[in-house]
């Protein structure tokens, strides 16, 4: 069985078709969907997904393919009380075309998180402002260096009093 199964392929939208009854193997021990699949070295949650996103008619045949190439003790053909169509029926399409593999999701890349684009923006705006006010202060320091203060009263120079002599 190969490794790529991801933790998303394991949830449980597979699980009526999997565990889901094919035959009797010679033991008269029921064989199923996932022991099947696992006795030929498929990975079962992949193959469930692969069957899933084909067509029903197709998805029919590959089952039916995949059952007869069980090895020895276990029916080369479905018996009549396996219903391969309603195997395929247990898998839910809609789930598996929406799932994306691994492989697709790398494709994608990651995506930006939205928050942090938000706190980003407002933090240049936050900075910008404060830059904007100590500009508009440090240039009404500089202005108001030449005009008188307002709280000061300049000296009025004393003139000599004409007494009238």
């Amino acid at each position: 069985m190969t490794r790529s199964t991801t933790v998303a392929q394991l949830s449980s939208q597979f699980n009526d078709f999997l565990f889901a009854r094919i035959a009797d193997d010679r033991h008269g021990m029921p064989l199923s969907v996932l022991s099947a699949l696992a006795r030929l070295n498929v990975d079962p949650w992949q193959e469930a997904a692969n069957l899933a996103s084909l067509p029903p008619e197709a998805a029919i045949q590959r089952l039916t393919a995949l059952i007869a190439e069980l090895p020895g003790g276990t029916p080369a053909h479905p018996g009549p009380s396996t219903n391969v169509a309603g195997l395929i029926n247990l898998l839910s399409h809609r789930a598996a075309r929406s799932m994306a593999t691994s492989e697709e999701l790398l494709a994608v890349g990651p995506r930006p998180n939205l928050v942090a684009i938000a706190c980003l923006v407002f933090m240049m705006f936050i900075v910008g402002a404060q830059l904007f006010a100590a500009k508009y202060e440090s240039s009404a320091q500089v202005h108001n260096a030449h005009a008188p203060t307002t709280g000061m009263v300049s000296p009025i120079p004393m003139l000599p009093l004409n007494t009238g002599q």
